[in-house]
């Protein structure tokens, strides 16, 4: 069980990574699992996990994150997560080492392997998973597979967390696949693999992505994008690629079509068998303020 000794504070929610945050009012409430923020003009559920184990809920129909063992785990979270509609849902992990250890069977559903944001019921929720920072928040997929697919028409925030040790062996992105629309904040990805023809070690993407403030290291592929591997929209801003490896883009490689802005940002000591051992790129790129460093290819 997790102990919280204060409620944390919660940031107002962002809509849109471009526009900025959206206004909010003060939230004075106790944050209890299933319970309703409301401020004028919007309202997400709150699901507070207190536990690291990997359980499911006992009932997605009554809107409570509770497991058979009368706890809140982040799997039972994100399995109410996508029932809610509204302005979505906000899941709120404490410090910790949230352990994936329900391997996929029959239908990967979000019941088990990795942690499926479906898309929504209704409307254009988001989902928003928020740790107490990536040195304490964990969630460790034990290379029993990815850690996060984000399904087609969801939409996505991670604040605050690690994800590490995925793997894919059949489909792409070893740590996340996003289909939908993915903002990174303050995360760190490493240790995750991909050994499919898909490529993308750390992040597959062929929805949209954003990442700020956010370290991808250490992430591998056979083929492509070592750290991402990208057939769409990324942009990227204060951020670090590092120690990623593919036989292509070992960094990044953005597929064709796609498009990346890079801004305020370190490519550095990725490595290539082949070619781009920073990025390698078939899509429109724009590249400010940003370093490209220490690469190897061959």
């Amino acid at each position: 069980m997790i102990e919280w000794p204060c409620s944390p504070a919660l940031e107002p929610r962002e809509i849109s990574p471009r526009a900025g945050l959206r206004a909010a009012g003060a939230l004075g409430l106790a944050l209890w699992a299933g319970v309703t923020l409301a401020t004028a003009g919007w309202a997400e559920v709150l699901f507070y996990v207190d536990s690291t184990l990997d359980q499911v809920d006992d009932d997605t129909a009554d809107g409570v994150c509770h497991t058979a063992a009368g706890t809140c785990t982040l799997r039972a979270a994100v399995m109410q997560a996508n029932r809610t509609s509204g302005a979505g849902a906000i899941i709120v992990l404490a410090a910790g080492t949230y352990d994936l250890t329900r391997p996929a069977a029959g239908v990967n559903g979000d019941d088990n392997g990795d942690l499926n944001l479906t898309p929504p019921l209704a409307g254009d929720p988001y989902i928003s998973i928020s740790g107490a920072g990536p040195s304490s928040t964990i969630i460790d997929a034990h290379q029993i597979d990815r850690l996060l697919y984000v399904h087609p028409g969801r939409k996505a925030k991670l604040t605050g967390i690690t994800l590490r040790n995925g793997l894919a062996v059949s489909d792409g992105g070893g740590g996340i696949l996003n289909s939908g629309e993915l903002t990174i904040r303050q995360c760190v990805l490493s240790g995750n693999s991909n050994v499919s023809t898909r490529g993308g070690g750390g992040i597959y993407t062929p929805g949209i992505l954003f990442v700020q403030s956010s370290t991808i290291r250490g992430n591998s592929s056979t083929i492509i994008g070592g750290g991402i591997y990208a057939p769409g929209q990324v942009d990227i801003g204060a951020s670090t690629i590092s120690g990623n490896s593919a036989s292509f883009g070992g960094g990044i490689f953005m597929g064709a079509g796609s498009s990346l802005y890079l801004s305020n940002s370190t490519i550095v000591a990725n490595d290539a068998t082949g070619d781009g051992g920073g990025m390698y790129s078939r899509g429109a790129t724009r590249i400010y303020n940003s370093t490209i460093a220490f690469n190897q290819a061959d």
